[in-house]
């Protein structure tokens, strides 16, 4: 996936899927490395700030914390 593949896919995933990845993927995965990480970090903030802190717990707990296929 290209960079702008990725800053698109980034710019049209919902909260949730943001989450999911951000909790579930691996180590120097290229969505958190350099320009593409710097837009995913301040996107994920953005809209966590957006939708407030009971969207975000509830949003939270439908992710968890085990794997879920449905998110990869």
């Amino acid at each position: 996936m290209t960079e702008a593949e990725m800053i698109h896919w980034i710019n049209t995933s919902t909260y949730e899927y943001l989450l999911a990845k951000w909790r579930f993927s691996k180590v120097g995965d290229p969505f958190f490395c350099g320009h593409v990480g710097d837009h995913f970090a301040a996107t994920l903030k953005r809209i966590r700030l957006q939708i407030g802190p009971e969207e975000h717990e509830r949003i939270s707990e439908l992710v968890g914390w085990r794997r879920n296929r449905k998110h990869t």
